[in-house]
Protein backbone atom coordinates (compact mmCIF):
# COMPACT_ATOMS: atom_id res chain seq x y z
CA UNK A 1 0.00 0.00 0.00
CA UNK A 2 2.87 2.32 0.86
CA UNK A 3 4.55 1.58 -2.48
CA UNK A 4 1.34 2.39 -4.34
CA UNK A 5 1.06 5.70 -2.51
CA UNK A 6 4.70 6.56 -3.39
CA UNK A 7 4.04 5.73 -7.06
CA UNK A 8 1.02 8.05 -7.06
CA UNK A 9 3.02 10.90 -5.53
CA UNK A 10 5.84 10.30 -8.03
CA UNK A 11 3.33 10.38 -10.92
CA UNK A 12 1.88 13.66 -9.63
CA UNK A 13 5.36 15.13 -9.42
CA UNK A 14 6.20 14.10 -12.99
CA UNK A 15 2.86 15.46 -14.23
CA UNK A 16 3.43 18.80 -12.47
CA UNK A 17 6.95 19.07 -13.90
CA UNK A 18 5.61 18.33 -17.38
CA UNK A 19 2.95 20.99 -17.02
CA UNK A 20 5.53 23.54 -15.87
CA UNK A 21 7.82 22.73 -18.83
CA UNK A 22 4.88 22.92 -21.22
CA UNK A 23 3.83 26.28 -19.76
CA UNK A 24 7.36 27.68 -20.11
CA UNK A 25 7.56 26.38 -23.71
CA UNK A 26 4.21 27.88 -24.72
CA UNK A 27 5.04 31.18 -23.05
CA UNK A 28 8.29 31.27 -25.00
CA UNK A 29 6.42 30.73 -28.26
CA UNK A 30 4.07 33.59 -27.43
CA UNK A 31 6.91 35.98 -26.64
CA UNK A 32 8.66 34.95 -29.85
CA UNK A 33 5.43 35.92 -31.66
CA UNK A 34 4.55 32.46 -32.93
CA UNK A 35 0.82 32.08 -33.53
CA UNK A 36 -1.06 29.80 -31.15
CA UNK A 37 -4.39 31.36 -32.00
CA UNK A 38 -6.38 31.59 -35.22
CA UNK A 39 -4.65 33.35 -38.15
CA UNK A 40 -4.28 37.06 -37.54
CA UNK A 41 -4.91 36.89 -33.78
CA UNK A 42 -2.22 37.92 -31.32
CA UNK A 43 -3.31 38.31 -27.71
CA UNK A 44 -0.24 40.19 -26.54
CA UNK A 45 -0.26 42.44 -29.60
CA UNK A 46 -3.84 43.43 -28.76
CA UNK A 47 -2.91 44.16 -25.16
CA UNK A 48 0.11 46.20 -26.34
CA UNK A 49 -2.06 48.14 -28.77
CA UNK A 50 -4.28 49.27 -25.89
CA UNK A 51 -1.35 50.94 -24.13
CA UNK A 52 0.90 51.99 -27.02
CA UNK A 53 0.21 55.39 -28.62
CA UNK A 54 -0.86 54.89 -32.24
CA UNK A 55 1.13 56.65 -34.98
CA UNK A 56 -0.87 59.41 -36.62
CA UNK A 57 -1.88 58.58 -40.21
CA UNK A 58 0.09 60.41 -42.89
CA UNK A 59 -1.68 63.52 -44.17
CA UNK A 60 -1.12 63.07 -47.90
CA UNK A 61 -2.34 64.76 -51.07
CA UNK A 62 -2.00 61.35 -52.79
CA UNK A 63 -4.39 58.57 -51.75
CA UNK A 64 -6.71 56.12 -53.44
CA UNK A 65 -9.40 58.80 -53.30
CA UNK A 66 -7.32 61.77 -54.48
CA UNK A 67 -6.04 59.88 -57.54
CA UNK A 68 -9.54 60.61 -58.91
CA UNK A 69 -9.10 64.37 -58.30
CA UNK A 70 -8.66 66.58 -61.39
CA UNK A 71 -5.80 69.03 -61.59
CA UNK A 72 -8.18 71.91 -62.35
CA UNK A 73 -11.86 72.65 -62.86
CA UNK A 74 -12.38 75.54 -65.28
CA UNK A 75 -15.92 76.91 -65.12
CA UNK A 76 -17.07 79.16 -68.01
CA UNK A 77 -20.28 81.16 -68.33
CA UNK A 78 -19.86 82.99 -71.67
CA UNK A 79 -18.32 86.22 -70.31
CA UNK A 80 -17.11 84.90 -66.97
CA UNK A 81 -14.62 82.17 -66.09
CA UNK A 82 -12.89 80.84 -62.97
CA UNK A 83 -10.23 78.21 -62.31
CA UNK A 84 -10.29 75.98 -59.23
CA UNK A 85 -7.69 73.58 -57.84
CA UNK A 86 -8.12 70.80 -55.28
CA UNK A 87 -7.37 73.05 -52.30
CA UNK A 88 -10.48 75.23 -52.79
CA UNK A 89 -13.94 74.89 -51.24
CA UNK A 90 -15.58 75.39 -54.65
CA UNK A 91 -13.62 72.45 -56.07
CA UNK A 92 -14.79 70.21 -53.21
CA UNK A 93 -18.39 71.31 -53.71
CA UNK A 94 -18.41 70.46 -57.43
CA UNK A 95 -16.34 67.28 -57.33
CA UNK A 96 -18.99 64.65 -56.40
CA UNK A 97 -21.31 65.60 -59.27
CA UNK A 98 -18.41 65.85 -61.72
CA UNK A 99 -16.97 62.43 -60.84
CA UNK A 100 -20.43 60.90 -61.22
CA UNK A 101 -20.88 62.51 -64.64
CA UNK A 102 -17.48 61.28 -65.86
CA UNK A 103 -18.11 57.76 -64.59
CA UNK A 104 -21.53 57.64 -66.26
CA UNK A 105 -20.04 58.88 -69.54
CA UNK A 106 -17.21 56.34 -69.54
CA UNK A 107 -19.61 53.50 -68.75
CA UNK A 108 -21.97 54.47 -71.59
CA UNK A 109 -21.97 52.90 -75.04
CA UNK A 110 -23.99 55.83 -76.46
CA UNK A 111 -21.15 57.84 -78.00
CA UNK A 112 -21.09 60.22 -80.96
CA UNK A 113 -17.96 61.59 -82.65
CA UNK A 114 -17.66 65.38 -82.67
CA UNK A 115 -15.25 67.86 -84.24
CA UNK A 116 -12.47 69.94 -82.74
CA UNK A 117 -14.59 72.99 -83.52
CA UNK A 118 -17.41 71.72 -81.29
CA UNK A 119 -14.89 71.17 -78.49
CA UNK A 120 -13.61 74.76 -78.90
CA UNK A 121 -17.14 76.18 -78.87
CA UNK A 122 -17.93 74.31 -75.66
CA UNK A 123 -14.91 75.86 -73.94
CA UNK A 124 -16.22 79.35 -74.72
CA UNK A 125 -19.85 78.84 -73.68
CA UNK A 126 -21.45 77.36 -70.57
CA UNK A 127 -19.17 74.50 -69.57
CA UNK A 128 -16.96 72.86 -66.97
CA UNK A 129 -13.57 71.85 -68.36
CA UNK A 130 -12.12 68.98 -66.29
CA UNK A 131 -8.35 68.52 -66.63
CA UNK A 132 -6.39 65.73 -64.92
CA UNK A 133 -2.65 65.99 -64.20
CA UNK A 134 -1.81 62.90 -66.30
CA UNK A 135 -3.50 60.60 -68.80
CA UNK A 136 -5.21 57.46 -67.45
CA UNK A 137 -6.26 54.35 -69.28
CA UNK A 138 -10.05 54.79 -69.41
CA UNK A 139 -10.80 51.27 -68.13
CA UNK A 140 -8.47 51.85 -65.17
CA UNK A 141 -9.88 55.32 -64.66
CA UNK A 142 -13.38 53.84 -64.36
CA UNK A 143 -12.01 51.62 -61.60
CA UNK A 144 -10.51 54.65 -59.86
CA UNK A 145 -13.89 56.39 -60.05
CA UNK A 146 -15.51 53.44 -58.28
CA UNK A 147 -16.95 51.54 -61.25
CA UNK A 148 -16.21 47.87 -61.81
CA UNK A 149 -17.79 47.66 -65.23
CA UNK A 150 -15.53 45.63 -67.51
CA UNK A 151 -15.12 47.50 -70.79
CA UNK A 152 -13.03 45.68 -73.41
CA UNK A 153 -12.13 48.88 -75.27
CA UNK A 154 -10.11 51.59 -73.56
CA UNK A 155 -8.23 54.75 -74.46
CA UNK A 156 -5.96 57.23 -72.67
CA UNK A 157 -8.04 60.08 -71.23
CA UNK A 158 -7.07 63.30 -69.46
CA UNK A 159 -9.53 66.03 -70.50
CA UNK A 160 -13.31 66.24 -70.36
CA UNK A 161 -15.89 68.97 -70.93
CA UNK A 162 -19.28 68.90 -69.24
CA UNK A 163 -21.69 71.10 -71.21
CA UNK A 164 -25.38 71.66 -71.89
CA UNK A 165 -25.17 73.69 -75.06
CA UNK A 166 -28.49 72.36 -76.39
CA UNK A 167 -30.95 74.83 -74.82
CA UNK A 168 -34.01 72.79 -75.80
CA UNK A 169 -32.75 69.63 -74.12
CA UNK A 170 -32.77 68.79 -70.43
CA UNK A 171 -29.71 66.54 -70.77
CA UNK A 172 -26.07 67.25 -70.09
CA UNK A 173 -23.29 66.08 -72.42
CA UNK A 174 -19.78 64.99 -71.57
CA UNK A 175 -17.10 65.47 -74.24
CA UNK A 176 -14.19 63.01 -73.95
CA UNK A 177 -10.86 63.52 -75.69
CA UNK A 178 -8.69 60.54 -76.63
CA UNK A 179 -5.26 61.71 -75.49
CA UNK A 180 -3.43 59.54 -78.04
CA UNK A 181 -5.44 60.30 -81.19
CA UNK A 182 -7.13 63.63 -80.21
CA UNK A 183 -10.46 62.13 -81.32
CA UNK A 184 -13.43 63.48 -79.37
CA UNK A 185 -16.71 61.79 -78.51
CA UNK A 186 -19.93 63.19 -77.03
CA UNK A 187 -21.90 61.20 -74.45
CA UNK A 188 -25.28 62.23 -72.95
CA UNK A 189 -25.41 61.71 -69.18
CA UNK A 190 -28.13 61.81 -66.56
CA UNK A 191 -26.79 64.76 -64.55
CA UNK A 192 -29.59 67.18 -63.77
CA UNK A 193 -29.38 70.24 -66.01
CA UNK A 194 -30.52 72.29 -63.03
CA UNK A 195 -27.51 71.08 -61.02
CA UNK A 196 -25.18 71.88 -63.94
CA UNK A 197 -26.67 75.37 -64.40
CA UNK A 198 -26.36 76.06 -60.70
CA UNK A 199 -22.63 75.20 -60.71
CA UNK A 200 -21.91 77.34 -63.76
CA UNK A 201 -23.90 80.31 -62.42
CA UNK A 202 -22.32 80.06 -58.96
CA UNK A 203 -18.67 79.40 -59.77
CA UNK A 204 -17.88 81.31 -63.00
CA UNK A 205 -17.09 84.67 -61.42
CA UNK A 206 -14.04 86.32 -63.02
CA UNK A 207 -13.73 88.18 -66.30
CA UNK A 208 -13.09 85.89 -69.24
CA UNK A 209 -10.68 88.55 -70.53
CA UNK A 210 -8.12 87.79 -67.82
CA UNK A 211 -8.36 83.99 -68.09
CA UNK A 212 -8.20 82.93 -71.74
CA UNK A 213 -7.53 79.79 -73.74
CA UNK A 214 -4.78 79.96 -76.33
CA UNK A 215 -7.38 79.64 -79.11
CA UNK A 216 -9.14 82.79 -77.87
CA UNK A 217 -5.87 84.72 -78.23
CA UNK A 218 -4.98 83.09 -81.58
CA UNK A 219 -1.79 81.71 -80.02
CA UNK A 220 -2.66 78.33 -81.53
CA UNK A 221 -2.21 79.57 -85.10
CA UNK A 222 1.00 80.15 -87.00
CA UNK A 223 1.64 83.82 -87.73
CA UNK A 224 1.87 84.99 -91.30
CA UNK A 225 5.37 85.62 -92.56
CA UNK A 226 6.87 82.89 -90.37
CA UNK A 227 7.72 85.25 -87.48
CA UNK A 228 6.03 83.18 -84.75
CA UNK A 229 8.51 80.79 -83.17
CA UNK A 230 6.08 78.71 -81.15
CA UNK A 231 2.46 77.57 -81.24
CA UNK A 232 0.49 77.10 -78.02
CA UNK A 233 -2.06 74.29 -78.09
CA UNK A 234 -5.61 75.64 -78.28
CA UNK A 235 -6.65 74.15 -74.91
CA UNK A 236 -3.80 75.69 -72.87
CA UNK A 237 -5.21 78.13 -70.32
CA UNK A 238 -3.35 81.44 -69.99
CA UNK A 239 -4.06 83.54 -66.91
CA UNK A 240 -3.05 86.91 -68.31
CA UNK A 241 -2.80 88.89 -65.08
CA UNK A 242 -1.39 86.14 -62.88
CA UNK A 243 2.02 86.81 -61.40
CA UNK A 244 4.01 84.43 -59.22
CA UNK A 245 6.63 85.63 -56.78
CA UNK A 246 6.59 83.32 -53.75
CA UNK A 247 9.63 81.49 -52.43
CA UNK A 248 9.82 78.23 -50.49
CA UNK A 249 12.50 76.68 -48.30
CA UNK A 250 13.89 73.20 -48.92
CA UNK A 251 14.39 71.04 -45.82
CA UNK A 252 16.74 68.01 -45.90
CA UNK A 253 16.26 65.90 -42.73
CA UNK A 254 18.54 63.06 -43.82
CA UNK A 255 21.87 64.89 -43.78
CA UNK A 256 22.79 67.93 -41.70
CA UNK A 257 25.89 69.26 -39.95
CA UNK A 258 28.04 66.73 -41.81
CA UNK A 259 26.16 63.67 -40.53
CA UNK A 260 23.29 61.38 -41.51
CA UNK A 261 20.33 61.25 -39.14
CA UNK A 262 20.49 57.68 -37.72
CA UNK A 263 16.78 57.55 -36.85
CA UNK A 264 15.79 58.53 -40.39
CA UNK A 265 18.25 56.04 -41.89
CA UNK A 266 16.92 53.19 -39.74
CA UNK A 267 13.31 54.09 -40.58
CA UNK A 268 14.01 54.11 -44.32
CA UNK A 269 15.88 50.81 -44.11
CA UNK A 270 12.92 49.24 -42.29
CA UNK A 271 10.61 50.27 -45.13
CA UNK A 272 12.85 48.37 -47.53
CA UNK A 273 12.92 45.29 -45.29
CA UNK A 274 16.51 45.88 -44.15
CA UNK A 275 18.03 45.97 -40.68
CA UNK A 276 20.89 48.40 -40.10
CA UNK A 277 22.60 45.90 -37.77
CA UNK A 278 22.56 43.08 -40.32
CA UNK A 279 23.70 44.95 -43.44
CA UNK A 280 27.14 45.81 -44.74
CA UNK A 281 27.83 49.54 -44.69
CA UNK A 282 30.17 51.42 -47.04
CA UNK A 283 30.98 55.14 -47.00
CA UNK A 284 31.99 56.58 -50.38
CA UNK A 285 34.24 59.53 -51.26
CA UNK A 286 31.32 61.96 -51.59
CA UNK A 287 30.09 60.92 -48.10
CA UNK A 288 27.14 58.97 -49.50
CA UNK A 289 26.50 55.75 -47.56
CA UNK A 290 25.64 52.39 -49.13
CA UNK A 291 23.91 49.60 -47.19
CA UNK A 292 24.08 46.14 -48.78
CA UNK A 293 22.24 42.98 -47.73
CA UNK A 294 21.60 39.66 -49.47
CA UNK A 295 18.75 40.75 -51.73
CA UNK A 296 19.03 44.53 -52.07
CA UNK A 297 21.04 47.70 -51.57
CA UNK A 298 19.99 51.09 -50.22
CA UNK A 299 22.06 54.22 -50.80
CA UNK A 300 21.77 57.53 -48.95
CA UNK A 301 23.11 60.71 -50.56
CA UNK A 302 23.93 63.91 -48.74
CA UNK A 303 21.52 65.93 -50.94
CA UNK A 304 18.54 63.90 -49.62
CA UNK A 305 18.30 61.35 -52.42
CA UNK A 306 17.75 57.72 -51.42
CA UNK A 307 18.04 54.81 -53.87
CA UNK A 308 16.87 51.22 -53.42
CA UNK A 309 17.76 48.42 -55.84
CA UNK A 310 16.88 44.72 -55.60
CA UNK A 311 19.50 42.19 -56.74
CA UNK A 312 17.01 40.78 -59.26
CA UNK A 313 13.36 41.21 -60.17
CA UNK A 314 12.16 38.24 -58.11
CA UNK A 315 13.63 39.73 -54.90
CA UNK A 316 11.81 43.06 -55.10
CA UNK A 317 9.32 44.43 -52.56
CA UNK A 318 5.87 42.85 -53.14
CA UNK A 319 3.02 45.35 -53.48
CA UNK A 320 0.20 42.94 -52.74
CA UNK A 321 -1.70 43.61 -55.95
CA UNK A 322 -1.92 41.07 -58.76
CA UNK A 323 -2.89 43.61 -61.44
CA UNK A 324 -1.92 47.09 -62.59
CA UNK A 325 -4.47 48.87 -60.41
CA UNK A 326 -3.38 46.92 -57.33
CA UNK A 327 0.25 47.73 -58.08
CA UNK A 328 -0.57 51.42 -58.54
CA UNK A 329 -2.35 51.61 -55.19
CA UNK A 330 0.48 49.61 -53.62
CA UNK A 331 2.96 52.25 -54.82
CA UNK A 332 0.79 55.03 -53.36
CA UNK A 333 0.67 53.23 -50.00
CA UNK A 334 4.42 52.58 -50.05
CA UNK A 335 5.23 56.26 -50.69
CA UNK A 336 2.89 57.33 -47.89
CA UNK A 337 4.39 54.83 -45.42
CA UNK A 338 7.91 55.88 -46.39
CA UNK A 339 7.02 59.53 -45.81
CA UNK A 340 5.51 58.67 -42.43
CA UNK A 341 8.81 57.07 -41.35
CA UNK A 342 10.81 60.18 -42.21
CA UNK A 343 8.34 63.05 -41.66
CA UNK A 344 5.70 61.75 -39.22
CA UNK A 345 4.31 65.23 -38.53
CA UNK A 346 4.70 66.82 -41.99
CA UNK A 347 1.95 66.59 -44.63
CA UNK A 348 2.95 64.97 -47.92
CA UNK A 349 2.16 67.24 -50.90
CA UNK A 350 2.77 65.05 -53.95
CA UNK A 351 1.03 63.83 -57.08
CA UNK A 352 1.55 61.34 -59.91
CA UNK A 353 3.37 62.93 -62.85
CA UNK A 354 3.66 60.06 -65.38
CA UNK A 355 0.81 58.84 -67.57
CA UNK A 356 -0.99 55.81 -66.15
CA UNK A 357 -2.08 54.03 -69.31
CA UNK A 358 -0.41 50.59 -69.40
CA UNK A 359 -3.25 48.90 -67.53
CA UNK A 360 -2.67 45.49 -69.12
CA UNK A 361 0.50 44.74 -67.16
CA UNK A 362 1.67 44.70 -63.57
CA UNK A 363 5.12 45.91 -64.68
CA UNK A 364 5.49 49.68 -65.07
CA UNK A 365 7.43 52.81 -64.12
CA UNK A 366 5.74 55.52 -62.07
CA UNK A 367 6.95 59.03 -61.29
CA UNK A 368 5.66 61.55 -58.75
CA UNK A 369 6.45 65.20 -58.04
CA UNK A 370 6.21 67.44 -54.99
CA UNK A 371 4.05 70.56 -54.83
CA UNK A 372 4.37 73.64 -52.64
CA UNK A 373 1.93 76.54 -52.42
CA UNK A 374 0.04 75.14 -55.41
CA UNK A 375 3.05 74.90 -57.75
CA UNK A 376 5.13 71.89 -58.76
CA UNK A 377 8.67 71.66 -57.40
CA UNK A 378 11.05 71.25 -60.33
CA UNK A 379 13.72 68.68 -59.42
CA UNK A 380 16.70 68.49 -61.73
CA UNK A 381 19.66 66.59 -60.31
CA UNK A 382 22.47 66.11 -62.85
CA UNK A 383 24.24 62.78 -63.17
CA UNK A 384 27.27 62.35 -60.92
CA UNK A 385 29.77 59.58 -60.24
CA UNK A 386 27.50 58.57 -57.35
CA UNK A 387 24.03 58.55 -58.97
CA UNK A 388 22.12 58.87 -62.23
CA UNK A 389 20.25 62.06 -63.12
CA UNK A 390 17.01 62.60 -61.18
CA UNK A 391 14.14 64.67 -62.59
CA UNK A 392 11.26 63.77 -60.27
CA UNK A 393 10.56 63.58 -56.55
CA UNK A 394 9.92 59.82 -56.79
CA UNK A 395 10.76 57.25 -59.45
CA UNK A 396 9.46 53.70 -58.97
CA UNK A 397 10.08 50.68 -61.20
CA UNK A 398 7.66 47.77 -60.71
CA UNK A 399 8.23 44.34 -62.30
CA UNK A 400 5.67 41.57 -61.88
CA UNK A 401 4.01 43.34 -58.96
CA UNK A 402 7.28 44.01 -57.06
CA UNK A 403 9.24 47.23 -56.56
CA UNK A 404 12.67 46.51 -58.04
CA UNK A 405 13.98 50.10 -58.06
CA UNK A 406 12.95 53.06 -55.91
CA UNK A 407 14.42 56.58 -55.89
CA UNK A 408 13.17 59.51 -53.83
CA UNK A 409 14.35 62.98 -52.90
CA UNK A 410 13.68 62.93 -49.16
CA UNK A 411 13.17 66.67 -48.84
CA UNK A 412 10.15 68.80 -48.06
CA UNK A 413 9.24 72.40 -48.71
CA UNK A 414 7.68 75.14 -46.62
CA UNK A 415 6.74 78.74 -47.38
CA UNK A 416 9.52 81.26 -46.87
CA UNK A 417 9.03 84.84 -45.72
CA UNK A 418 10.62 86.14 -48.90
CA UNK A 419 9.47 86.80 -52.44
CA UNK A 420 10.90 87.68 -55.84
CA UNK A 421 9.75 90.05 -58.57
CA UNK A 422 6.58 88.70 -60.14
CA UNK A 423 6.49 87.54 -63.76
CA UNK A 424 3.22 87.33 -65.70
CA UNK A 425 2.45 84.55 -68.16
CA UNK A 426 2.80 86.86 -71.16
CA UNK A 427 6.18 88.12 -69.94
CA UNK A 428 7.28 84.53 -69.41
CA UNK A 429 6.22 83.51 -72.94
CA UNK A 430 8.05 86.48 -74.43
CA UNK A 431 11.18 85.50 -72.54
CA UNK A 432 10.78 81.87 -73.60
CA UNK A 433 10.71 82.77 -77.29
CA UNK A 434 13.55 85.27 -76.96
CA UNK A 435 15.96 82.99 -75.12
CA UNK A 436 15.19 79.51 -76.45
CA UNK A 437 15.19 77.86 -79.86
CA UNK A 438 11.48 77.04 -79.99
CA UNK A 439 11.02 77.21 -83.75
CA UNK A 440 8.28 74.78 -84.77
CA UNK A 441 7.58 73.65 -81.19
CA UNK A 442 4.03 73.16 -79.90
CA UNK A 443 3.39 73.96 -76.22
CA UNK A 444 0.96 71.54 -74.57
CA UNK A 445 1.07 72.93 -71.04
CA UNK A 446 2.07 76.11 -69.21
CA UNK A 447 2.33 76.00 -65.42
CA UNK A 448 4.08 77.55 -62.37
CA UNK A 449 7.05 75.75 -60.78
CA UNK A 450 9.57 76.24 -58.01
CA UNK A 451 13.20 76.07 -59.07
CA UNK A 452 16.51 76.09 -57.22
CA UNK A 453 17.94 79.52 -56.48
CA UNK A 454 21.37 78.19 -55.52
CA UNK A 455 20.42 78.25 -51.84
CA UNK A 456 17.97 76.50 -49.51
CA UNK A 457 15.34 78.83 -51.00
CA UNK A 458 13.51 77.98 -54.22
CA UNK A 459 12.01 80.75 -56.32
CA UNK A 460 8.86 80.67 -58.43
CA UNK A 461 9.05 80.51 -62.21
CA UNK A 462 7.07 79.30 -65.23
CA UNK A 463 7.58 76.10 -67.20
CA UNK A 464 6.20 74.74 -70.46
CA UNK A 465 5.81 71.16 -71.68
CA UNK A 466 6.15 70.65 -75.42
CA UNK A 467 4.42 68.14 -77.68
CA UNK A 468 7.55 65.97 -77.72
CA UNK A 469 7.54 65.70 -73.90
CA UNK A 470 10.34 68.20 -73.28
CA UNK A 471 10.07 70.48 -70.22
CA UNK A 472 11.54 74.00 -70.49
CA UNK A 473 11.82 76.20 -67.39
CA UNK A 474 11.54 79.92 -68.03
CA UNK A 475 13.99 81.47 -65.59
Amino acid sequence: MLKLRIKKETLKTYTLVALIISSVFLTGKIWLDEKLWPEGYNFFAIITDKFTPQQEPVVSSLTKETIAFPKTLIVTNVEKRSVYAADSEQFAAMLPEIKLALRTALESAETTPITEQEWAVALKTRSIHVVYPVAYDSALFLNILGSYQNKPDSAPVREFIITANDVASNTVNVYIRNQATSEITKVPVSMSKQVFDSMVDSYASHSIGSIAYSSELNFDKAATGGLQKVIIDSGVLIQLNKQINNMVEEINPIYSDGEFNPEVVEGVLRQFGCNADNTRKYTEKDNSVLYVENYASVKFHTNGLIEYKSVNNSKGIPLGGSDFYGGLLGCVDFVNHMWGEVFPSTPLNINISSDVIDAGSNSFMLTMDYFADGAQVNISLPQTTSHQAMNHAVEITVVDGKITSYRQMMTYYKSAEQSTDGVSTIEALDKLMAENDMQGQVIRDLYPVYISDGSPLLKSAWAVRTADGKTVVIN
